[in-house]
């Protein structure tokens, strides 16, 4: 996870980590972020896209190999 100089997170590089459980509605409040990796993991539920959508600096998103609905 990386932060710009404000302490705002920018970078979610979390892939490969064996995680589990969904992604909350709450990822837009991440206004600054610019890369969500969460790829190869186990997160499941729906993604919330209409949050994600709010992401306006978001210019890489990879949620692949998970097990979304």
């Amino acid at each position: 996870i990386t932060c710009n100089e404000q302490g705002r997170v920018t970078s979610i590089q979390l892939q490969n980590q064996d995680l589990v459980g969904s992604i909350p509605a709450s990822i837009a409040n991440l206004t600054s972020l610019i890369e969500l990796n969460l790829m190869s993991n186990r997160l499941n539920g729906i993604v919330p896209w209409s949050s994600i959508a709010q992401l306006t600096s978001l210019n890489y998103l990879n949620l692949g190999d998970n097990d979304f609905s």
